[in-house]
């Protein structure tokens, strides 16, 4: 960030901003991101009340044209708009991790079947709870 960098707000101009995704990947690919991206601004337009003369929203960054707010100004619209769309996306594409043992238990638990007399037995022949006292074993070692 350049230094001594002189910001001037409060004439009534319009602002031309030009933001990039961290890294320049495509964050903003889908067509659901995209208009998550256009929910939080328009809540935003709503909440510090400026006016969006254009945008354009593409994969990786976007360009708003954008008067002066009524609240703030066009530096703290920005920062509240990054970092709210970037938690919802991170949000939603946070998955758990999976754990050593875990993946035993997806190959195995999961590929049951119900045999003839009503007990379950995977498609290995083995009973669910002969795989879970197996996976103990493992899990312990």
């Amino acid at each position: 960030m350049p230094k001594r960098l002189q910001r001037y707000y409060g004439a009534g101009y319009l602002h031309f901003i030009t933001s990039s995704c961290y890294r320049r990947r495509a964050l903003l690919g889908t067509a659901a991101r995209r208009n998550l991206f256009l929910k939080t601004l328009e809540q935003l337009r709503r909440r510090y009340g400026f006016v969006v003369v254009g945008y354009v929203v593409m994969p990786e960054h976007f360009h708003l044209l954008i008067g002066e707010p009524d609240k703030g100004n066009p530096s703290l619209v920005m920062q509240v708009l990054k970092q709210r769309v970037a938690r919802k996306l991170l949000r939603s594409s946070r998955t758990r991790r999976p754990r050593a043992q875990d993946s035993l238990w997806d190959t195995t638990l999961n590929q049951t079947t119900s045999g003839s007399d009503g007990s379950m037995t995977s498609w290995f022949g083995a009973s669910a709870n002969e795989w879970r006292s197996y996976a103990t074993c493992i899990a312990t070692r």
